[in-house]
């Protein structure tokens, strides 16, 4: 009788699969980190911000990575931050060259659990191709003046250009007091604007003139390659309304 027993607890030590049960119980779990891009698709020169929370790593580091194909390559490092006191993290990348991308942020393996990785986060990267165009419009009688500041000086009304660039205050803008329709703007006829940051704002003479509206609504537009990439809507003057080119727009 004992000798059938024990053979019947060989067989079914046998049977049984190693490392089964509590072994895998006890697996670490992996970090889960989940981040989303500031946006999908960016021109050359401009920044992309990563953003996401990570609750469980409050002050550890987190990397930024990135590849050029969704599901092959190396993934290179190019930022790092570490969890706020909010578990939120903020990553970014200035790209120089006009090329689709993946990110993906990592969490290395630590506080007992695994390494993790977000999700690939596609962003499409446009050459930048030397078009800025500004336009202040309003719909009164008031005198407004459109301000640009940018790489190689002011341009405005009282300063039209061409700067060295090439910008300049475009020639058919509304003069002195507005009217239904009134408009100024700025532009690089050639084409030849160079790729970097750019303040903008909305002035007023004094004493205030034309129809003695001291506060007028306005509407401005932003627009790079050919695409409005930045809007403003205010009223009677404002310093540095719009900030735009590199990791501005």
């Amino acid at each position: 009788m004992k000798r059938m027993l024990i053979i019947a607890l060989t067989t079914l030590a046998l049977v049984l699969p190693l490392g089964s049960g509590t072994a895998e119980a006890a697996k670490p779990k992996k970090w889960k980190v989940t981040a989303e891009v500031s946006s999908s698709k960016i021109i050359s020169g401009q920044t992309v911000y990563v953003t996401g929370k990570l609750p469980k790593a409050i002050g550890r580091k987190v990397i930024l990575q990135k590849r050029y194909k969704k599901n092959s390559g190396k993934w290179k490092k190019v930022d790092v931050a570490f969890v706020g006191a909010d578990a939120k993290f903020k990553l970014n990348d200035t790209p120089s060259t006009a090329r689709k991308r993946f990110y993906r942020v990592v969490k290395k393996a630590s506080d007992g659990f695994r390494a993790g990785a977000s999700a690939p986060m596609k962003v499409k990267v446009e050459p930048w191709d030397g078009r800025v165009d500004v336009k202040l419009m309003w719909d009164s009688g008031a005198d407004l003046d459109l301000i640009l500041s940018g790489p190689d000086g002011v341009i405005s009304q009282a300063q039209p250009g061409p700067t060295a660039s090439g910008g300049t205050f475009n020639p058919e803008s509304t003069p002195a007091c507005g009217a239904p329709g009134a408009i100024e703007a700025i532009s690089w006829p050639n084409h030849d604007a160079p790729a970097n940051y750019y303040s903008v704002s909305v002035g007023m003479p004094t004493p205030v003139g034309c129809d003695g509206d001291t506060s007028p609504e306005w509407r401005l537009e932003v627009s790079v390659n050919g695409k409005v990439v930045k809007t403003a809507n205010g009223s009677g003057p404002r310093d540095y309304v719009l900030e735009f080119g590199g990791s501005g727009w």
